[in-house]
């Protein structure tokens, strides 16, 4: 694992285990998010399981039995997720500021870690991408997946 500042993060870190220090600059709500549903076949009772990756609820496209459609939910998985942005400890020539997006999930959603603006933390995680809009899938922006929060 590397340390890194905001402003160090490459494409080659894409993937890979780091070490974020930074000042908070942001803290968003806790919200909810679903990770899988399970769908249930009226034809046949078959429960079938549907990992949920995107933003849009996705469904089961087809049944063992062949049924397609109007499959029934019948349970969710859901975890707590908190985003949070840090800057550069050290301000940037022209006075702009290099931020990352930190995506806090389960237990690290939490009052606990005293997520307030202005303090210096330490975050451990995975650095990973996403499209910045769904009208140019090729333009993408970091964000680090936390695994472990540190403060100073």
């Amino acid at each position: 694992m590397i340390d890194l500042n905001p402003k160090e993060i490459r494409v080659r870190h894409i993937e890979e285990e780091i070490g974020v220090v930074g000042v908070i600059e942001k803290v968003e709500n806790p919200e909810i998010r679903i990770i899988s549903m399970s769908f249930e076949c009226p034809s046949c009772k078959t429960i079938i399981k549907v990992l949920q990756i995107t933003d849009k609820i996705k469904e089961p496209t087809k049944c063992l039995c062949g049924r397609k459609k109007d499959f029934i939910i019948i349970s969710k998985e859901i975890i707590d997720v908190q985003r949070l942005y840090i800057k550069d400890v050290k301000l940037e020539e022209h006075g702009v500021y290099p931020f990352l997006e930190v995506v806090l999930k389960e237990d690290l959603v939490s009052h606990e870690h005293s997520l307030k603006v202005g303090k210096k933390i330490k975050i451990l995680g995975e650095l990973k991408a996403k499209n910045i809009e769904k009208s140019h899938p090729n333009i993408q922006e970091y964000y680090l997946e936390a695994e472990d929060i540190f403060s100073f």
